[in-house]
């Protein structure tokens, strides 16, 4: 099958490569990040410690946050340019919405649609010109983020970092601001050369996504680029070894998979209903869910299957799809990766990911649908 977007089975088979690829790549760039900004990390957490703020962050996931800085920079700042407080607030209460309310849900995604094409600027992307000593082009730039509706946890720590910037001297802010931009800079190209075999259809994608997308309620999720899907590859190795010894000591385990992985042989799941519910009834021999389900009643995991991660979101307190104590294997695309794990982790839940092997679901990327797949052998490897 050929990949919409990107694929981890370099040898059309199976990903195990890729895991030992991203996860040589993700210490080289550790190290790269505490050889240039460990002073700032340092300062960063000194500054919190000092006015008894319990950072949310890792080191690791500190240095995770800086490149996002930088990278998210250089690619949306000129978007932010056109967002005005009123077109902010309007693109926030559609997100609200749309999250709230299933009911809503079809007549929030158009109006969603129609304001992302509008009022956000989508369209290819061109890269951002930063002054590092300007504050409000950081800050309209998270902004932006936020209103899009797709960077809602990346923005929030964002924002923490820019609050602290705010305190410095021009002098020492320019300097902090332009070594995270270079640490950026430098990822993007290395970035390309370690992974770029992983997401070799990107850029044709994006030649006509105005085409594809234009209206559509995920336009600016569809037209994120390369380096984009390269960053997430790594903030999630980053998490899966941040949160690793919290999930191990979880005595619960789910597989949360996303829709596009059921194939049921009749065109339609036989389950239930999805999320916390869900119960498959194992009509297909062929279902990679059916198939994973019987996986579980062997390794002593459960399976559900959420239809998007703003259902997950949505269930808290009493309604929440995981009890206490439990430990969640989250399967995604590559481009939900570092939203969906901070999600989980301010929602409490010890979580590790496992990359879709490609994009292939509905909603998002194929005309009619392509069942997608998981590494069996990184699945087994979490569960323990």
């Amino acid at each position: 099958m050929l990949s919409v977007t990107y694929d981890l089975r370099k040898d059309g088979a199976y990903s195990d490569e890729y895991y030992q690829d991203v996860g040589r790549f993700t210490e080289i760039v550790q190290l790269e990040g505490s050889n240039r900004l460990s002073y700032l990390l340092d300062e960063y957490v000194s500054y919190n410690e000092s006015k008894g703020i319990k950072l949310q962050s890792c080191r690791e996931e500190l240095q995770l946050e800086l490149l996002l800085l930088g990278t998210l920079s250089k690619l949306y700042s000129n978007e932010a340019e056109g967002l005005t407080a009123s077109k902010y607030r309007l693109m926030l209460q559609l997100t609200k919405l749309r999250n709230k309310s299933r009911r809503l849900r079809p007549l929030m995604n158009t109006l969603k649609g129609i304001g992302a094409t509008t009022m956000l600027g989508a369209k290819p992307r061109r890269p951002a010109l930063s002054k590092a000593s300007d504050l409000s082009n950081a800050e309209g730039m998270i902004r932006w983020l936020e209103a899009s509706g797709e960077f809602v946890y990346e923005a929030r720590r964002l924002s923490c970092w820019l609050q602290y910037l705010k305190l410095l001297t021009e002098k020492k802010r320019v300097k902090r601001l332009m070594d995270t931009f270079k640490f950026a800079e430098w990822f993007e190209i290395q970035s390309q050369q370690a992974l770029g075999v992983y997401t070799l259809n990107v850029d044709a994608y994006l030649k006509d996504i105005d085409i594809k997308r234009k209206w559509r309620e995920d336009i600016i999720f569809c037209q994120r680029k390369r380096v984009e899907y390269h960053l997430n590859m790594v903030g999630a190795e980053i998490m899966n070894r941040a949160f690793k010894a919290r999930f191990q000591a979880t005595i619960n385990k789910v597989l949360a998979l996303p829709i596009c992985m059921t194939s049921p042989e009749s065109g339609r799941c036989k389950s239930h209903s999805f999320g916390k519910d869900f119960a498959c009834r194992g009509c297909s021999a062929s279902c990679v869910v059916n198939k994973l389900k019987s996986m579980g009643e062997e390794m002593d995991f459960s399976v559900m299957v959420v239809p998007h991660q703003s259902s997950i979101a949505a269930s808290v307190g009493a309604d929440t799809m995981f009890k206490e104590s439990t430990g969640v294997i989250g399967v995604a695309c590559v481009l939900n990766l570092i939203s969906g794990g901070w999600m989980l982790k301010e929602m409490g839940v010890a979580a590790q990911c496992v990359l879709l092997e490609y994009s292939g679901c509905k909603t998002h990327w194929h005309n009619s649908g392509v069942p997608t797949r998981i590494n069996l052998n990184k699945l087994i490897e979490l569960v323990g």
